[in-house]
């Protein structure tokens, strides 16, 4: 049957997702003593790169939002249409968390992910029928948005942004369960399907010496007629 097949792919996704996930630490360990090496600015540099582009694993105090359906949205399947479209309403949709989430880089987070699945700015947040898709990955409520940075700083931000303000609209109209609270520490993974794009050789800064010689042999070229 059809589920099935996908139950098994999904299965197969998840496995080949783990195996990536213990090949990226032992490249991240083998990264990491290559660059110790090359002093500590270019280490920090990488790490901090890392943390951005969500190439890297990140702990850190922060800010965790969870979303549910609304409880009372009934058995979708059947009944009467409008009853259906109501209750509709009250499923938290694609377009919810991308508010929540702008909100919440705004409001100053560091780096997010959603059910375990790390944003970058090549991340997507899609809807395919009644599935919300992360980063192609179809995801089940309840949503739990994890957040690291500043837990006061972010809360407060939230709170007083337009994000917050349409999330307390999805609750008081829609039923929508939502809660925003701090915490001490979140562990998010690296992303995964991150592929190298550009990539250029480090520089070694030249020695006076060198540089002398190398003007000097620069100059001994002889010019090249046209």
């Amino acid at each position: 049957m059809l589920i099935d097949e996908i139950d098994a792919r999904t299965a197969q996704v998840d496995s080949l997702e783990r195996e990536v996930g213990s090949l990226r630490t032992e490249i991240d360990s083998l990264n990491a003593a290559a660059l110790a090496g090359q002093g500590n600015a270019l280490g920090e540099r990488a790490q901090l790169l890392g943390v951005r582009t969500g190439a890297a694993s990140v702990t850190g105090p922060g800010v965790v939002i969870e979303l549910d359906n609304a409880q009372d949205m009934g058995d979708l399947a059947g009944g009467d249409p409008r009853e259906r479209e109501q209750a509709e309403r009250g499923r938290v949709r694609d377009r919810d968390l991308q508010v929540v989430v702008n909100g919440l880089w705004q409001a100053g987070a560091e780096a997010i992910a959603i059910n375990g699945q790390r944003l970058t700015a090549l991340s997507s947040i899609r809807e395919a029928g009644a599935a919300v898709l992360v980063n192609f990955r179809p995801l089940s409520p309840p949503y739990r948005v994890e957040a690291i940075g500043d837990p006061q700083k972010m809360q407060v931000g939230f709170a007083t942004s337009a994000a917050g303000r349409y999330l307390a609209s999805l609750q008081q109209n829609y039923g929508v369960r939502a809660s925003v609270a701090g915490a001490d520490r979140l562990e998010l993974p690296a992303a995964s399907g991150l592929r190298l794009r550009y990539a250029r050789p480090v520089l070694q800064p030249s020695t006076p010496s060198a540089q002398s010689s190398k003007t000097a042999s620069s100059s001994t070229q002889p010019e090249e007629t046209p």
